[in-house]
């Protein structure tokens, strides 16, 4: 009677099998779910994959700022940035041959061995372009050191990624003339100091040392024109003097300022005799200054070649 019961369970226990016709339906019902899902999943995975690979992308700003300088830099040119987030995009996107250096310190005050790598770049390369982070240009160590040694050329902005150009001429003090020229007896222009003779496509550093002859009320903006032989610009640079640093109501009679600026000639100058402008004007009238022999301008020479 005992081995009748546990044989009787055994038997019970065991679980019912269903037809095979049954059977044959439900894996054909399966895989016609399975089937009917995949084009929904494939999309799926497709638009996961374009999202990871567009959120990937370096942002366009950073895209057109490096485009400039696939366009522009020179192979003995260097690139400085500070920004270790575009670090490797730059990296990737950059195709030219100038050298590329990180710093990751940017306020103040630097630190010796960054010091020492700014110092050798400015001294090497005669220009260093500037891919600045997120800092103020008054917060930024790299760029007021860059800003108090060299010639500012360029300053593209680029959606909120900056690219700047800073000239490092290595023999400008031997290229000073002596030009002692006044404009309405109130400021003398003493010196100038520039390139005489440039290739398209480089910077053009100017050096110019004024003097203030009386004191002066109103401030006068700079203005350097670079002309061609039928009076067309192809080059200018416009401001207050040393960066809007020195305005020229805050010049004291007898005081010498040094005044620094760059122009850029793009890769399209023809080659030639050019005329250089140089002269002081009040914006809020659009009046000149002007020359004892009437001009209003000093007018000096570049070569393009």
């Amino acid at each position: 009677g005992s081995s009748q019961n546990v044989l009787r369970s055994t038997h019970y226990a065991t679980p019912a099998l269903r037809p095979q016709g049954e059977q044959s339906a439900s894996v054909r019902n399966t895989l016609y779910t399975l089937l009917t899902a995949l084009p929904l999943l494939s999309t799926l995975v497709s638009l996961l994959s374009l999202l990871l690979y567009t959120h990937s992308l370096p942002p366009a700003s950073l895209q057109q700022a490096v485009a400039a300088l696939n366009e522009s830099a020179r192979p003995g040119d260097a690139i400085i940035t500070n920004d270790p987030d575009i670090s490797m995009p730059l990296a990737e996107l950059y195709k030219g041959h100038a050298s590329v250096l990180g710093l990751n310190n940017g306020g103040f005050p630097l630190p010796t061995d960054v010091t020492h790598r700014l110092t050798q770049t400015m001294t090497n390369h005669e220009q260093v372009w500037w891919l600045p982070n997120w800092l103020p240009l008054n917060e930024s160590a790299i760029e007021q050191t860059l800003l108090r040694n060299g010639f500012q050329v360029r300053n593209d902005d680029f959606a909120g990624q900056r690219v700047v150009l800073f000239a490092f001429p290595a023999h400008l003090a031997a290229q000073t003339q002596t030009v002692q020229v006044n404009f309405d007896n109130l400021i003398s222009l003493e010196t100038t100091a520039y390139p005489t003779t440039i290739t398209p496509g480089e910077a053009l550093p100017i050096e110019l040392r004024w003097q203030a002859l009386a004191s002066i009320t109103t401030d006068y903006h700079v203005f350097i024109h670079v002309i061609d032989n039928t009076d067309q610009v192809i080059a200018q640079a416009d401001g207050q003097p040393v960066y809007w640093l020195r305005p020229t109501s805050t010049w004291t009679p007898g005081e010498l300022i040094v005044d620094r600026y760059g122009l850029w000639l793009s890769p399209q100058t023809l080659p030639g005799d050019y005329q250089l402008l140089i002269g002081l004007y009040q914006p809020a009238i659009n009046s000149r200054l002007h020359l004892s022999d009437g001009t209003d301008a000093v007018k000096l020479h570049v070569i393009v070649r």
